[in-house]
């Protein structure tokens, strides 16, 4: 959706706000996508960590192999909340926001003729 609100592909939107001496929308957008996806890139890690450590592990679980299942599980949770949060913040932004209507250039013909208000009639004075 950020293309479409820049009419721009993603790439130039990124060097565009990593050259941007002033952080505004657009950086605010890049950089939230970018946290966005990285917190994808470690679901998907801590997802297959997951399955390493529970298809290795032995039964009945020895302590140290309970510790490692948790921390995965707690990072993988600690990752889809941020992934949710991001995703939302980038949702409500993206919908509050509107690409301005191109201007259509106006034909002289079509508009009525301008003419200034009339000068205030002076002759007559007004009684006190």
């Amino acid at each position: 959706m950020i293309e479409e609100l820049y009419c721009c592909p993603i790439a130039d939107l990124e060097a565009r706000a990593e050259a941007s001496p002033q952080p505004g929308m657009l950086v605010a957008l890049v950089a939230t996508r970018a946290e966005v996806q990285q917190a994808e890139a470690n679901i998907a890690h801590q997802l297959r960590r997951l399955r390493d450590l529970s298809a290795s592990a032995r039964h009945p679980l020895e302590l140290s192999d309970a510790a490692h299942l948790a921390d995965c599980v707690r990072r993988l949770s600690d990752s889809l909340v941020a992934r949710d949060a991001g995703v939302r913040v980038l949702t409500r932004v993206l919908q509050s926001l509107h690409r301005a209507p191109e201007a259509r250039p106006t034909s002289t013909a079509s508009a009525p003729p301008f003419s200034p208000p009339s000068a205030p009639n002076t002759a007559s004075p007004t009684p006190r």
